[in-house]
């Protein structure tokens, strides 16, 4: 029986040679058991005695049927146990650094249905301290609770319901906090481990030959859809059982659509001379990718699509060069807003100073979301505002969903655009604020543009950065790289 990489055993894992970029990927066998590294960093990091007690997702069924969903872990779940299976339960003793799972017992005649592992081999595939049945539940908490010491709590979620918090059956003495659980758990996924490094390169290799795969079929005259079903089956193909699952609903938009930034019908053809922006990410592992790239459908940019290709890949490149530790990301995205403003104004887009043009917020016109996010076991990871950094309430930099300094193991997305969407220019034409920082006459020539985005993620490493995105991005590159693939 032919056996797949990632369901060998740690000593059969080999290295992989990952050609098309011509570095060596070796398949960690920490990818397989990576919360030895999570726990021991959330751990470090929950400066408290007690128990840390969360519940895993149930299995889901749609109303009035037996069909069930495709089962995703709850993140923070997942985070701390590598469990993607419904009904469990994890408690952390925080004092004895010591790991309780918890699982369902399954009746024996599911056998005739599905898969069914015994306690020994869900014991071997997660290497908990300690394993249960969740019928034990009650009395293992109530055990560990008996043996806690005054100062010490035990610590839920949150969003754990009062049925779920009622499952425990905590002695009436036993301080419970709703809070602080979340908080640490958040600031653990910040900064991502080596393991968990390991897994988003994967992420980000099989969301790369995605991608490379739609510029290689892309041509005019193509639906959207057929070109989100060609991203579907590659993401898959590349990345197997472990890559089911996208981080998001892939934006696939073609010509104008392209200036929506959540477009999703996905129903339009596209049209020569038109470009296609294709912003997708698979997980892997639970893991996200998220990419964005902006293609022509004749396979060359027209010199109209080359104005803004150009600023906005110089802009990506530019908050790129500057990432390293102790950088704050709130500086980048003004970084990013003043480039693109130098951009805009020497296509002859605006007027005035570009010092004039970021006091008005005219850039926010065409760019208005954040440059960029925290990247992990969700698309918007979590963290991004740590405790006393509130958003700042301007255009476009409100938007932005980070507002930390730059530290090693943290993994960002680095997205600006520039985008022509009538529904904020048209107002700001007629408005006295803005019409005098603003060209209209070449703006309306791109009226039906659309919009443009890179997207990369990036690595935030000891010394700098390091990009896990391999796909075309110089213009030169995207056009050799698709007249290469229309000549085979």
């Amino acid at each position: 029986m032919r056996v797949g990489i990632f369901d060998r055993t740690i000593a059969d894992l080999t290295a992989r040679l990952s050609t098309p970029q011509g570095f060596l990927y070796v398949m960690n066998p920490a990818t397989l058991d990576f919360t030895v590294e999570t726990r021991a960093r959330f751990f470090s990091l929950m400066n408290h005695k007690g128990l840390a007690i969360l519940k895993g997702l149930p299995e889901n069924c749609r109303i009035d049927s037996d069909r069930e969903e495709l089962f995703r872990q709850d993140s923070n779940f997942f985070y701390l146990t590598g469990v993607n299976e419904p009904d469990c339960w994890a408690v952390l003793d925080l004092t004895n650094k010591c790991y309780h799972l918890f699982m369902p017992r399954i009746p024996e005649d599911y056998k005739v249905w599905m898969t069914v592992l015994s306690l020994e081999e869900k014991n071997a595939r997660y290497h908990p301290d300690v394993i249960h049945y969740t019928e034990e539940l009650k009395t293992v908490v109530g055990e560990l609770a008996r043996g806690m010491t005054a100062d010490s709590k035990v610590f839920v979620l949150n969003y754990m319901t009062h049925e779920q918090e009622a499952e425990l059956a905590l002695p009436a003495t036993v301080a419970v906090d709703h809070a602080i659980l979340r908080e640490v758990l958040h600031e653990s996924r910040v900064c991502k481990t080596p393991a968990e490094i390991t897994i988003m390169r994967e992420a980000s290799r099989i969301a790369s030959e995605g991608f490379k795969e739609v510029l290689r079929q892309l041509r005019p005259g193509m639906k959207e859809y057929e070109l989100e079903a060609l991203w579907l089956a590659e993401s898959y193909k590349h990345g197997g059982p472990h890559a089911k699952l996208q981080a998001y609903n892939p934006i696939c938009a073609a010509g104008k659509m392209s200036a929506t930034l959540h477009y999703v019908d996905n129903n339009k053809v596209l049209n020569e001379g038109e470009l296609f922006l294709l912003d997708a990410g698979n997980e892997f592992r639970n893991y996200a990718a998220d990419i964005t790239r902006s293609f022509p459908a004749s396979g060359h940019f027209t010199p109209q699509q080359r104005v803004i290709y150009d600023i906005v890949l110089r802009v990506h490149k530019t908050i790129i060069e500057h990432m390293r530790p102790g950088v704050d990301w709130t500086d980048m995205h003004r970084l990013s807003m003043r480039v693109t403003a130098e951009g805009l104004l020497a296509a002859g887009f605006l007027k005035g100073t570009v010092d004039e043009l970021l006091a008005n917020h005219v850039v926010a016109l065409f760019y208005m979301h954040g440059l960029g996010h925290q990247l992990g076991l969700d698309v918007h990871d979590v963290g991004g505002y740590p405790k006393g950094v509130e958003r700042i309430q301007e255009p476009g930099i409100r938007s932005l969903r980070t507002r930390r300094i730059l530290a090693p193991g943290m993994v960002l997305t680095v997205e600006p655009g520039i985008y022509f969407k009538d529904a904020l220019l048209e107002p700001a034409l007629h408005d006295e604020k803005y019409k005098r920082f603003l060209n209209e006459e070449k703006i309306r020539e791109y009226w039906n543009f659309g919009g443009i985005r890179i997207e990369d993620d990036v690595l935030v490493t000891e010394t700098g950065h390091e990009s896990l995105t391999h796909v075309p991005k110089e213009a030169a590159e995207v056009e050799a790289f698709m007249l290469g693939a229309r000549r085979h």
